[in-house]
Protein backbone atom coordinates (compact mmCIF):
# COMPACT_ATOMS: atom_id res chain seq x y z
CA UNK A 1 0.00 0.00 0.00
CA UNK A 2 1.30 3.49 -0.98
CA UNK A 3 -0.32 4.76 2.10
CA UNK A 4 -0.34 1.38 5.11
CA UNK A 5 -2.65 1.52 8.02
CA UNK A 6 -0.43 1.84 11.01
CA UNK A 7 -3.27 0.66 13.14
CA UNK A 8 -7.61 0.72 13.82
CA UNK A 9 -8.25 2.72 16.84
CA UNK A 10 -12.11 2.45 18.68
CA UNK A 11 -14.02 4.82 21.20
CA UNK A 12 -15.52 2.68 23.73
CA UNK A 13 -18.02 4.13 26.27
CA UNK A 14 -16.34 3.55 29.75
CA UNK A 15 -19.24 1.00 31.28
CA UNK A 16 -17.53 -1.95 32.47
CA UNK A 17 -19.52 -4.83 30.17
CA UNK A 18 -19.09 -2.76 26.96
CA UNK A 19 -15.22 -2.48 27.95
CA UNK A 20 -14.89 -6.54 28.96
CA UNK A 21 -16.68 -7.63 26.11
CA UNK A 22 -14.44 -5.44 23.34
CA UNK A 23 -11.21 -6.57 25.42
CA UNK A 24 -12.11 -10.14 24.82
CA UNK A 25 -12.92 -9.67 20.84
CA UNK A 26 -17.27 -10.00 21.63
CA UNK A 27 -17.48 -7.16 19.22
CA UNK A 28 -21.35 -5.93 18.81
CA UNK A 29 -22.30 -4.85 15.18
CA UNK A 30 -25.30 -2.69 15.90
CA UNK A 31 -27.14 -2.63 12.45
CA UNK A 32 -27.62 0.26 9.80
CA UNK A 33 -31.16 0.95 10.64
CA UNK A 34 -30.32 1.64 13.94
CA UNK A 35 -27.84 4.73 12.78
CA UNK A 36 -30.85 6.22 10.73
CA UNK A 37 -33.57 5.29 13.58
CA UNK A 38 -30.62 7.47 15.87
CA UNK A 39 -30.83 10.89 13.93
CA UNK A 40 -33.88 10.58 13.08
CA UNK A 41 -35.61 10.45 16.79
CA UNK A 42 -32.72 12.20 18.24
CA UNK A 43 -31.30 14.63 15.94
CA UNK A 44 -27.82 13.09 16.59
CA UNK A 45 -25.98 13.47 12.91
CA UNK A 46 -22.38 12.89 14.90
CA UNK A 47 -23.63 9.03 15.65
CA UNK A 48 -26.24 9.14 14.00
CA UNK A 49 -27.18 9.11 9.83
CA UNK A 50 -30.26 9.26 8.37
CA UNK A 51 -28.65 8.61 5.12
CA UNK A 52 -27.14 5.31 5.96
CA UNK A 53 -26.84 2.52 3.24
CA UNK A 54 -28.04 4.75 0.72
CA UNK A 55 -26.04 7.74 -1.53
CA UNK A 56 -28.13 11.30 -0.72
CA UNK A 57 -27.19 12.95 -4.18
CA UNK A 58 -28.52 16.08 -5.73
CA UNK A 59 -28.33 15.52 -9.64
CA UNK A 60 -28.86 18.11 -12.40
CA UNK A 61 -29.04 17.08 -15.72
CA UNK A 62 -25.98 18.00 -16.33
CA UNK A 63 -24.95 15.19 -14.81
CA UNK A 64 -26.53 12.81 -17.19
CA UNK A 65 -24.27 11.59 -20.12
CA UNK A 66 -27.36 11.53 -22.19
CA UNK A 67 -30.55 13.62 -21.50
CA UNK A 68 -32.82 12.08 -18.74
CA UNK A 69 -36.39 11.22 -19.66
CA UNK A 70 -39.23 12.94 -17.33
CA UNK A 71 -42.88 11.99 -18.21
CA UNK A 72 -41.26 10.01 -21.43
CA UNK A 73 -40.01 13.29 -22.87
CA UNK A 74 -35.99 13.55 -22.75
CA UNK A 75 -34.47 17.23 -21.10
CA UNK A 76 -32.15 19.58 -22.39
CA UNK A 77 -28.67 19.00 -20.99
CA UNK A 78 -28.76 22.37 -19.64
CA UNK A 79 -32.04 22.29 -18.05
CA UNK A 80 -32.21 23.74 -14.33
CA UNK A 81 -33.96 20.75 -13.12
CA UNK A 82 -32.86 19.35 -10.03
CA UNK A 83 -33.27 15.57 -9.07
CA UNK A 84 -33.02 14.54 -4.86
CA UNK A 85 -31.91 11.02 -5.56
CA UNK A 86 -31.66 8.56 -2.13
CA UNK A 87 -30.91 5.12 -4.35
CA UNK A 88 -29.45 2.19 -2.23
CA UNK A 89 -30.75 -0.40 0.48
CA UNK A 90 -34.04 -1.13 1.81
CA UNK A 91 -34.88 -0.55 5.18
CA UNK A 92 -34.97 -4.23 5.45
CA UNK A 93 -31.64 -4.47 3.99
CA UNK A 94 -30.71 -1.94 6.51
CA UNK A 95 -32.15 -4.09 9.95
CA UNK A 96 -29.89 -6.97 8.29
CA UNK A 97 -26.67 -5.24 7.94
CA UNK A 98 -24.30 -4.97 10.98
CA UNK A 99 -21.45 -2.94 11.51
CA UNK A 100 -18.16 -2.36 12.72
CA UNK A 101 -16.74 1.10 12.83
CA UNK A 102 -13.27 2.11 13.38
CA UNK A 103 -11.24 4.52 12.67
CA UNK A 104 -8.42 3.85 10.35
CA UNK A 105 -5.10 6.25 11.48
CA UNK A 106 -2.58 5.68 8.63
CA UNK A 107 1.15 6.79 7.42
CA UNK A 108 -0.07 9.78 5.69
CA UNK A 109 -1.82 10.42 9.24
CA UNK A 110 1.42 11.03 11.14
CA UNK A 111 4.14 13.31 11.95
CA UNK A 112 7.64 11.84 11.88
CA UNK A 113 9.19 13.69 15.68
CA UNK A 114 12.60 11.54 15.12
CA UNK A 115 13.72 8.57 13.19
CA UNK A 116 11.43 5.50 13.61
CA UNK A 117 9.05 8.04 15.84
CA UNK A 118 5.89 9.45 14.61
CA UNK A 119 3.04 11.50 16.18
CA UNK A 120 -0.42 12.22 15.14
CA UNK A 121 -0.99 15.42 13.11
CA UNK A 122 -2.83 18.25 14.78
CA UNK A 123 -5.54 18.00 11.83
CA UNK A 124 -6.32 14.51 12.70
CA UNK A 125 -6.11 15.01 16.33
CA UNK A 126 -8.61 17.37 15.88
CA UNK A 127 -10.87 15.29 13.66
CA UNK A 128 -10.97 12.38 16.29
CA UNK A 129 -12.26 15.37 18.86
CA UNK A 130 -15.18 16.06 17.06
CA UNK A 131 -16.34 12.98 18.05
CA UNK A 132 -16.76 13.57 21.52
CA UNK A 133 -14.75 11.44 23.98
CA UNK A 134 -16.76 11.80 27.13
CA UNK A 135 -17.05 9.22 29.02
CA UNK A 136 -15.03 7.26 26.46
CA UNK A 137 -12.04 4.62 26.76
CA UNK A 138 -9.78 4.73 23.65
CA UNK A 139 -8.61 1.53 22.01
CA UNK A 140 -5.46 1.14 19.22
CA UNK A 141 -5.70 -2.26 17.84
CA UNK A 142 -1.86 -2.52 16.44
CA UNK A 143 -3.08 -6.59 15.12
CA UNK A 144 -4.68 -5.38 12.14
CA UNK A 145 -3.23 -7.50 9.38
CA UNK A 146 -4.76 -10.41 11.84
CA UNK A 147 -8.12 -8.78 12.02
CA UNK A 148 -7.97 -8.28 8.33
CA UNK A 149 -7.29 -11.95 7.43
CA UNK A 150 -9.63 -13.08 10.03
CA UNK A 151 -12.43 -10.94 8.18
CA UNK A 152 -11.35 -12.70 4.83
CA UNK A 153 -12.31 -15.77 6.63
CA UNK A 154 -15.13 -15.06 8.09
CA UNK A 155 -16.48 -14.06 5.08
CA UNK A 156 -17.27 -10.10 6.45
CA UNK A 157 -17.17 -6.76 3.62
CA UNK A 158 -14.34 -4.64 4.83
CA UNK A 159 -13.61 -1.53 3.49
CA UNK A 160 -12.54 2.05 3.80
CA UNK A 161 -15.64 4.24 4.14
CA UNK A 162 -16.18 6.67 0.77
CA UNK A 163 -17.36 10.17 2.13
CA UNK A 164 -18.87 11.39 -1.14
CA UNK A 165 -19.71 15.51 -2.20
CA UNK A 166 -21.03 15.43 -5.70
CA UNK A 167 -21.02 11.91 -7.21
CA UNK A 168 -21.89 11.45 -10.85
CA UNK A 169 -24.89 8.76 -12.28
CA UNK A 170 -22.10 6.00 -13.42
CA UNK A 171 -20.35 6.26 -9.79
CA UNK A 172 -24.03 5.16 -8.24
CA UNK A 173 -23.89 2.49 -11.01
CA UNK A 174 -20.39 0.84 -10.07
CA UNK A 175 -21.95 1.13 -6.79
CA UNK A 176 -25.22 -0.55 -7.90
CA UNK A 177 -22.77 -3.98 -9.22
CA UNK A 178 -22.10 -4.81 -5.52
CA UNK A 179 -25.22 -3.14 -3.08
CA UNK A 180 -23.23 -4.00 -0.17
CA UNK A 181 -20.83 -1.20 -1.28
CA UNK A 182 -23.89 0.84 -0.16
CA UNK A 183 -23.17 0.42 3.84
CA UNK A 184 -19.63 2.06 3.04
CA UNK A 185 -20.74 5.76 1.55
CA UNK A 186 -20.96 8.49 3.51
CA UNK A 187 -21.66 12.23 3.06
CA UNK A 188 -18.48 14.47 3.08
CA UNK A 189 -19.48 15.98 6.39
CA UNK A 190 -18.44 13.16 7.70
CA UNK A 191 -15.09 12.68 6.67
CA UNK A 192 -13.36 14.12 10.08
CA UNK A 193 -14.44 10.23 11.21
CA UNK A 194 -11.59 8.66 9.14
CA UNK A 195 -13.65 5.22 9.08
CA UNK A 196 -12.89 1.64 8.33
CA UNK A 197 -16.12 -0.44 8.26
CA UNK A 198 -16.51 -4.06 8.66
CA UNK A 199 -20.09 -5.21 7.83
CA UNK A 200 -21.70 -8.56 8.46
CA UNK A 201 -25.37 -10.22 8.63
CA UNK A 202 -26.81 -9.90 11.34
CA UNK A 203 -30.01 -12.13 11.27
CA UNK A 204 -28.16 -14.44 13.55
CA UNK A 205 -26.55 -12.53 15.93
CA UNK A 206 -25.36 -8.48 16.60
CA UNK A 207 -22.41 -10.35 18.19
CA UNK A 208 -19.12 -11.80 16.32
CA UNK A 209 -16.10 -13.04 18.33
CA UNK A 210 -12.96 -11.42 16.44
CA UNK A 211 -9.95 -12.36 19.35
CA UNK A 212 -7.62 -10.99 16.65
CA UNK A 213 -8.56 -7.80 18.06
CA UNK A 214 -7.03 -8.83 21.73
CA UNK A 215 -3.59 -8.92 20.20
CA UNK A 216 -1.09 -6.27 21.17
CA UNK A 217 -4.47 -3.90 22.14
CA UNK A 218 -3.17 -0.63 24.02
CA UNK A 219 -5.98 0.93 26.21
CA UNK A 220 -5.72 4.12 26.82
CA UNK A 221 -7.77 7.58 27.73
CA UNK A 222 -8.73 9.88 24.81
CA UNK A 223 -7.14 12.85 26.07
CA UNK A 224 -3.49 11.15 26.13
CA UNK A 225 -3.63 10.77 22.24
CA UNK A 226 -1.87 13.94 21.94
CA UNK A 227 1.14 12.60 23.10
CA UNK A 228 1.27 9.17 22.14
CA UNK A 229 4.38 7.69 20.48
CA UNK A 230 3.94 5.46 17.21
CA UNK A 231 7.23 3.47 16.72
CA UNK A 232 7.06 2.39 13.26
CA UNK A 233 10.25 0.81 11.69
Amino acid sequence: MKDPIVCFARFVKNKFSYLRDFENGNIYFPSLQYFIDLEKNTNDCNIGDKAEGKIDIRLTAKDFSKSPLLDNKSLPLDSNLQIDLYPGLQEEECKRIGILSLIVIKLSDLKQIKSGVYKLKNNVLQDLYKMGLDDRILYLIRNQNGLLMQIHDLNYNANFVNYYGHISVNQIKEVYVHPIMFAFQKREQYKYQHEFRIAKNIDQSNYAYLPSIRKNLIKMDPKKLRDFEFHIK
